[in-house]
Order: C-alpha cells, then sequence, then structure tokens
C-alpha cells in the first residue's frame, strides 16, 4: 500500500482530497464519507479530518465514491506537493 497521507493525532487521520474546489465539493465528500459510516471530525476543501485509524473506513470504497464525484484521494506525499 502507497505511503497515504495521514496524520494520526489524539486518535484521527487526515484524508487529502484533489479538486475539492468549492463548499458544494465539501456538502457532498462529507455526505458520500458518512453513508460508507466514516466519523467525519471537520472538513475544508482538500482536507477531511475522519476518528480513528485509516483502517477504519473502507478505502476502496471511498477512493471509488471520491472520482464518481469528481475527486480524488491523494496517496502519496510527493503528489500533495504537486
Amino acid at each position: 500500500m502507497k505511503n497515504l497521507r495521514l496524520t494520526n493525532e489524539a486518535e484521527t487521520t487526515t484524508l487529502i482530497i484533489k479538486n475539492m474546489v468549492c463548499d458544494r465539493c465539501i456538502k457532498v465528500v462529507k455526505e458520500e464519507l458518512l453513508k460508507l459510516k466514516a466519523d467525519v471530525r471537520s472538513i475544508k476543501l482538500g482536507e477531511v479530518v475522519i476518528a480513528g485509524s485509516i483502517k477504519n473506513l473502507p478505502l476502496e470504497s471511498s477512493k471509488s465514491v471520491l472520482v464518481e464525484n469528481g475527486c480524488e484521494l491523494i496517496e502519496d506525499k510527493k503528489a500533495k506537493t504537486i
């Protein structure tokens, strides 16, 4: 598995998401992650903080949902920099 851009601080994981460009994107991404039973703690353009570890999130389903809505999970540090 590639090194996801994740930070575990006080039992949370930060997901970096590409192509979140407006408030509508925030709403859609949050709704879709909640459907997948993710405990979304905060969300802003390009970043979602969920409770717990990435292991608690169905990663493949999350990736699919993001792609269907025009977004993409950034999976490595180099891609995040670009």
